[in-house]
């Protein structure tokens, strides 16, 4: 069973225990979203979910590296290191670069594709 379970509430848990599609979890600060998202992964992970297969987005590189190392803490380092996790911002970026840089060049501003002739 997952440890920190125990530690959530029962909006905690409910999110924790969703189903197997996405999970936005909106909430203030303070209010246990860490713990939430952790517990979540855990369930995911219990469920037979591949490791791969989750993704963690959060608005902070602190949350999202607080996230991923409580992950590895109660998951064991494998599971954890095979969770994604970053920022909205790092993570879009990172997969924006991957899938396009070959086929996307700037100039000036204006975006030409790799059909496009660059002078």
């Amino acid at each position: 069973m997952f440890a920190s379970r125990q530690e959530l509430n029962e909006r905690q848990r409910e999110a924790a225990n969703f189903g197997d599609g996405p999970l936005r979890v909106i909430a203030g600060p303070g209010t246990g979203k860490t713990t939430t998202l952790t517990a979540r992964v855990g369930v995911l992970l219990e469920r037979g979910v591949t490791p791969e297969r989750i993704l963690l987005l959060t608005f902070t590189r602190r949350s999202a590296r607080e996230i991923v190392s409580r992950v590895r803490t109660l998951r064991g380092a494998d599971q954890g290191r095979r969770v994604s996790g970053g920022t909205f911002h790092s993570v879009a970026t990172t997969r924006f670069v991957a899938t396009t840089l070959p086929w996307v060049y700037l100039k000036d501003s204006v975006c030409w594709t790799a059909a496009t002739p660059l002078t």
